[in-house]
């Protein structure tokens, strides 16, 4: 997801990962000029692709990247996360009961309650997190 700034309203635009590495004018040039890119990074095989952009993003003097993985393994996420630099990364789990919640790398386990919310208070629904990150950008722009 990135957002758009031919967009008046700003609405996040959402595109597949094959559309931006085939290289289709319309999906690059939003990608590269999007006020904020959300790029999620959790499927290994499309990392080198996504960074690729994100640098030519960054180019362009596009600077508000944020960065989705789900957490699957902390080893592996603490890994991704220091090869991301000045990225806002933010980990993420699948609850059992769907909740995304997001994680910190270093964290064994993420523990949440009957409703499903995180106990630990380091964990937040990544909903909660994305806005915070986003409403935050739209101050800044």
């Amino acid at each position: 997801m990135w957002t758009s700034p031919y967009n008046p309203n700003r609405h996040g635009v959402t595109s597949q990962f094959e559309k931006l590495d085939f290289g289709e004018t319309n999906v690059l040039d939003t990608f590269y000029n999007a006020d904020v890119a959300v790029v999620d990074l959790s499927i290994q095989l499309q990392q080198s692709a996504l960074f690729y952009h994100l640098g030519v993003r960054e180019s362009f003097g596009m600077k508000e990247n944020i960065l989705l993985y789900h957490d699957h393994d902390s080893e592996a996420t603490l890994r991704l996360k220091l090869s991301c630099g000045s990225y806002t990364f933010i980990s993420y789990r699948v609850m059992e009961c769907g909740t995304c919640v997001t994680t910190a790398p270093t964290a064994l386990s993420v523990v949440a309650n009957e409703e499903g919310r995180p106990v630990n208070p380091n964990k937040q629904h990544l909903t909660l997190r994305l806005k915070k990150l986003l409403q935050d950008v739209e101050v800044q722009s």
